[in-house]
C-alpha cells in the first residue's frame, strides 16, 4: 500500500507511536526515539492483571556502572533511566498477551495458562508520555478524557497447548444508527465466532471464558476432582474508543476526527445476502436429497407411461433437467442415474419432437451442459451414459434431418446449398472427389466445398457444430476428452451422409492437428470454424506455444480419436448409382466405385496427399 492513497489505512485504524526515552539523572536531559506500532505485547507470567503488565511495560531501567549513558548535554557518562511509553494512542488498541514462553528447564515451548484479568473499560492516560511527565503540554490540550478511554470490543481466545490448538473469537457488535451521533449508538450484543458456527455470548461469563487460571472443582458423585489450569484463555484483546482520529493529523498536533461510515442500510444489504445464501443452501439440500429425487422420478415415469400428450413431454423435460442439473452433481447415486438414463433413452427413441428439443437446448441456452459433461466431469461412466443418450437421439433424428444438412438459415447468402456449387463456400479449403471406374481405369473429379455448419438449418447439424467447437479445448482437458470423439463417431456411424458431413466440416484436418499437438504444422486459418472464432484463434496462435498434452505418469488416450479418424477415412468409398452395369453382389469386379480424394491447397506435408478407399489408406503419387 506504500504507493497508493490508502498507504496509511492500517495506521489510521491500529497505528500508534511509542517513544523510547533515556533521561540523564544529572541534567534531566532526555533523548527520544519514536517508533510506530500496531499492537502492544504484554507479559502474562507473574502478572495479576493488565494494569500490572502495563506498569511493567513503562517501568524504567536504571543504567549505571558499566552501563552508564553518554549524555550529549553533559558530554559525559551519567547514570540514566531508560524507559518506553506511549506517545500517540491508536484508534483501536490491540493488546497481545504473551501466552507462549520457552521453558529453559525442559527446553521446550510451553503455554502460560496463568490467570490474567482485564477490564471492559480501560484508561490509558498514565501509560502515555504526558501521563508520566504529569505536565500540561499546550500541543496536547485537545486530548480530552475520550482520547484515553477505551472499551473492550473483542477477545481472541486460544485453546490447547503450545504445540497445537484452536482459535475462536468473542466479539461485541454495536447497533449503528446513521441518524444518530456515534456517542449514542446502542450497546449491541456479544457473539462467539467459532469457525462456521456463530452463537450468542453472555458477557457476564467473560471472566470464566477468557481469564485463564485454575479450573473450578467439580463434584462427581462422591468424588471430588481438582483439574489443572484451563487450556483456554485470552490471547488478543481489542479495545477501541469513541473518537477516531487520523494517524498523521494527531501526530502533527492538528487532530482530525474520522467519520464512521457504517450505516444501517448496509447492514440490511448484508442481512438480505445472508438470507439468500441460506435459502440457496436449503434449496440445494432438498434438490440433492434422495427423497426428492425418488419423488421426481416416480412422477415423471408415471406420466411417461400413461399417455403421449403434453404431460408426457413436460415429464420428459423435468426428468432431463433433474438428471443433468441435480443428479450428475450428487455422490453415490450411480444406480439412480443409470436408471434415469435408461428411461430417457427409451422415451427419446420413440419421440422425434423430444430429440429435436434436446438438441436445440444443448446448442443454445444450455450449451454449457456439454462442456460440463464432456470436459469437466471426472467420472467416465457419466460421460459414457450421456454419449449413449446422444446416440439414441442421432439415430432417431438423422433420417428427418439429412435433407437440411446443407441448407442455410434465412440470414445466409443462399437459401439452399448445391453440394457441387463452386461459389457456396470459401475456396481456400476444399474437398476433391475422384469418381473412378475400375473397369475403365478412368476418373473424373468434382469439388465438395467445406460446410458452413454454423449456418445450417438442420438442428442436428448445428448441434454437431457445437460438439466440434469443443475440440478447441481438448488439449487443455486431455484427461477427459475421450467421449467427444465417441460422440462424433456415433454420429458418423448413423450413415454415409453423416460421415461425409463431418468430412466436409473439416473434421479430419482438425483430428490430425489435435493428434500432432505442439509438433503439428497445420495453420489455424485452415481449420473450419465460425468466422469470429477463427479470427480469434488466428490472433491467439501468433507466437503462442500450444498446450502440451500428457504428463510424466500418463499419456492422452488417442484411441477414440483414431477410431473416429478411421471411420471417416473408410466412409470415403462411394458407389456410382448411375452405373447400370453395377452388380448386386459386393464381390462383383464390375462394381463401380467413387473414391474420395481429400486434398487441401495448403495442406500439411504428412496428410495432404492421402488417397482414401475402403481397402485402407494409400499414398497418392
Amino acid at each position: 500500500l506504500k504507493n497508493l492513497p490508502q498507504s496509511r489505512l492500517l495506521h489510521n485504524v491500529f497505528g500508534g507511536q511509542l517513544t523510547h526515552l533515556i533521561t540523564c539523572q544529572e541534567c534531566h536531559y532526555s533523548s527520544e526515539r519514536i517508533e510506530d506500532f500496531l499492537s502492544i505485547s504484554l507479559d502474562v507470567k507473574g502478572k495479576r492483571d493488565i494494569f500490572e503488565s502495563l506498569q511493567s511495560y513503562i517501568q524504567g531501567e536504571v543504567l549505571d556502572g558499566a552501563n552508564k549513558y553518554l549524555c550529549s548535554k553533559c558530554n559525559a557518562k551519567r547514570d540514566s533511566i531508560k524507559r518506553c511509553c506511549i506517545k500517540t494512542l491508536p484508534n483501536v488498541l490491540i493488546c497481545h498477551l504473551k501466552r507462549f514462553d520457552f521453558d529453559l528447564e525442559m527446553l521446550r515451548k510451553v503455554k502460560v495458562n496463568d490467570r490474567f484479568e482485564f477490564p471492559t473499560v480501560l484508561n490509558m492516560k498514565k501509560y502515555t508520555k504526558e501521563g508520566l511527565d504529569e505536565t500540561n503540554n499546550s500541543d496536547l490540550s485537545w486530548r480530552g478524557d475520550n482520547y484515553y478511554n477505551y472499551t473492550l470490543r473483542g477477545v481472541l481466545v486460544h485453546t490447547g497447548t503450545a504445540d497445537s490448538g484452536h482459535y475462536y473469537s468473542l466479539s461485541h457488535v454495536r447497533n449503528y444508527d446513521s441518524t444518530q451521533p456515534s456517542e449514542s449508538h446502542g450497546e449491541g450484543s456479544w457473539f462467539c465466532f467459532n469457525d462456521s458456527v456463530v452463537s450468542p455470548f453472555d458477557p457476564s461469563t467473560l471472566e470464566i471464558s477468557t481469564f485463564g487460571g485454575l479450573n473450578d472443582s467439580n463434584n462427581i458423585g462422591q468424588l471430588k476432582r481438582f483439574d489443572s489450569t484451563k487450556s483456554y484463555s485470552a490471547y488478543l484483546l481489542i479495545y477501541d474508543r469513541v473518537d477516531q482520529y487520523e494517524f498523521d493529523k494527531q501526530i502533527s498536533a492538528e487532530p482530525k476526527k474520522m467519520e464512521m461510515n457504517v450505516k444501517s442500510p448496509d447492514v440490511q444489504i448484508w442481512a438480505e445476502g445472508i438470507v439468500k445464501e441460506n435459502l440457496r443452501h436449503a434449496k440445494d439440500q432438498i434438490l440433492f436429497s434422495p427423497e426428492y429425487g425418488a419423488f421426481v422420478t416416480d412422477v415423471c415415469r408415471a406420466a411417461l407411461q400413461n399417455s403421449q400428450g403434453p404431460s408426457t413431454f413436460q415429464a420428459m423435460e423435468i426428468l432431463t433437467f433433474h438428471l443433468i442439473e441435480n443428479l450428475l452433481h450428487a455422490r453415490d447415486r450411480n444406480a439412480e442415474i443409470e436408471n434415469i438414463f435408461s428411461t430417457l433413452c427409451s422415451w427419446y427413441q420413440n419421440n422425434l419432437t423430444g430429440c429435436l428439443w434436446l438438441l436445440k437446448l444443448l446448442s443454445g441456452s444450455h450449451k454449457h451442459w456439454m462442456e460440463k459433461i464432456f470436459l469437466h466431469c471426472y467420472r467416465p461412466e457419466i460421460r459414457m451414459l450421456f454419449t449413449n443418450l446422444l446416440e439414441v437421439i442421432f439415430q432417431k433424428s438423422c433420417p428427418s434431418e439429412r435433407k437440411e444438412y446443407y441448407s442455410l438459415r434465412s440470414d445466409g447468402s443462399h437459401n439452399e446449398l448445391d453440394p457441387y456449387d463452386d461459389d457456396s463456400f470459401d475456396t481456400d479449403s476444399e474437398v476433391t472427389v475422384y469418381f473412378t471406374k475400375k473397369e475403365t481405369a478412368t476418373n473424373s473429379q468434382a469439388k465438395l466445398k467445406r460446410v458452413q455448419y454454423w449456418k445450417s438449418k438442420s438442428i442436428l447439424a448445428f448441434f454437431i457444430g457445437k460438439v466440434l467447437s469443443l475440440l478447441d479445448d481438448c488439449e487443455v482437458h486431455w484427461r477427459r476428452f475421450d467421449q467427444i470423439f465417441d460422440c462424433l463417431a456415433k454420429f458418423a456411424n448413423c450413415g454415409q451422409d453423416e460421415a461425409i458431413f463431418l468430412i466436409r466440416c473439416g473434421t479430419i484436418l482438425r483430428l490430425v492437428d489435435l493428434y500432432q499437438g505442439e509438433k503439428g504444422n497445420v495453420l489455424p486459418g485452415l481449420i473450419v470454424r465460425p468466422p469470429k472464432t477463427n479470427d480469434t484463434h488466428q490472433n491467439e496462435g501468433k507466437g503462442k506455444t500450444r498446450f502440451k498434452m500428457g504428463d510424466r505418469d500418463k499419456r492422452p488416450n488417442f484411441l477414440p480419436l483414431l477410431s473416429l479418424l478411421s471411420t471417416l477415412i473408410c466412409s470415403g468409398t462411394l458407389y456410382d448409382e448411375n452405373d447400370s452395369e453395377v452388380s448386386d453382389s459386393d464381390s462383383d469386379s464390375s462394381r463401380g466405385e467413387e473414391e474420395i480424394f481429400f486434398a487441401n491447397k495448403t495442406g500439411t506435408s504428412d496428410f495432404s496427399n492421402c488417397f482414401m478407399t475402403a481397402n485402407g489408406l494409400k499414398r497418392y503419387q
